[in-house]
């Protein structure tokens, strides 16, 4: 019985694409939080309640970008930085 045929090789620097590397300062917040990223990118930001509800949203094409939390209710918040290589999220407590 023959092998089956090998699959081809997945295209190059497949395996290497990952979502955007990025920091929140401060992470304790009570005015403007100052998201940083590793890279020049392109894509959007959200700040999300743990219900789900998005409180912010704005586009992404720099390395870094400011939000405004102080009418936020206190508590712990989802940022989600999306591009074309997927989505990361970190949390964010707000005072």
């Amino acid at each position: 019985i023959p092998n089956p045929p090998t699959p081809p090789d997945p295209p190059e620097g497949i395996n290497t694409i990952e979502p955007a590397d990025f920091t929140l300062s401060p992470n304790h917040a009570k005015g403007i939080v100052t998201l940083k990223c590793t890279e020049i990118i392109q894509g959007s930001v959200e700040i999300v309640d743990m219900q789900g509800k998005v409180w912010s949203k704005k586009s992404l094409a720099d390395h870094h970008t400011e939000f405004d939390v102080s009418t936020l209710p206190a508590g712990t918040y989802l940022v989600c930085v999306t591009t074309e290589k997927g989505t990361t999220t970190k949390k964010l407590s707000i005072e």
